[in-house]
Order: structure tokens, then sequence, then C-alpha cells
């Protein structure tokens, strides 16, 4: 058995989210923060930073969602044009380890695939 799937944990904390979109820049985004703040009010809330492995796949995470935004505006395209939603939802390699062992798997040490990050990880294991 085999999973290869990535995690960060920018979007574990509407904070984290919110502190992220705030150094973004597109024409809606003072209308769009308030909306997120009505619809996560827990994101004013002070939360501990990503460290480590963790940090760098937020970094890296950051860094696609900044692409994907200036690339879209380079083109034109508003966000209802956007095919883009800043929503991810993977979960933390813990947990497949967790799951599997629970269901009797002999787990082997999940491997990084991109080095120093848990961004993309692949656990593998034997039953």
């Amino acid at each position: 058995m085999a999973f290869a799937d990535w995690h960060n944990s920018l979007w574990e904390h509407p904070a984290k989210v919110y502190e992220f979109l705030k150094t973004l820049e597109w024409p809606e985004q003072e209308e769009a923060l308030a909306n997120f703040l009505k619809c996560y009010p827990k994101a004013t809330k002070t939360v501990t930073p990503s460290t480590g492995r963790l940090k760098k796949a937020d970094d890296m995470i950051k860094e696609f969602w900044t692409a994907a935004i200036n690339m879209m505006q380079e083109k034109g395209k508003t966000s209802e044009e956007s095919l883009f939603y800043m929503l991810e939802g993977h979960r933390p390699v813990q947990e497949y380890v967790s799951s599997m062992t629970n269901a009797g798997i002999t787990v082997e040490n999940p491997m990084e695939i991109i080095e120093g990050s848990e961004l993309l990880m692949l656990t593998t294991g034997k039953k």
C-alpha cells in the first residue's frame, strides 16, 4: 500500500490564511477580506507559526498561489473569472501513518519527495 499526498499547515487555521491573503493584492481584496472575517471570525486570533518542514511546505504553497494570482492578473482575469479556488484539503502524513497502523499495516518511514518539506510525502506499508 502506498500513499503519495501533500500537506501544508497554512490551511489548518483561518488566521494563517487571513495573514497570507493580506499580503496579496487584487482588485476585490478589501471586500474579500471583510467577507472572510465574517465567515471566519477566528481569523483575527494569533496562532503559533509553523516551523521546520511544515514552514517550508507553507512557504512553497504561498509561492504557488502568489504566482497563480500574478498570472491571472497579467491575463486580465478577475476573481469571478478565475478557475482557481484557494482551498486545499490534504491530510498530514501523521494521519496516514496512524490510519494505516490502526488497520494492521506495518508502516515504513514516510519519505519526503521535496527535501526538507512536508509538501509531498510518500508513505508505504505492508499487511
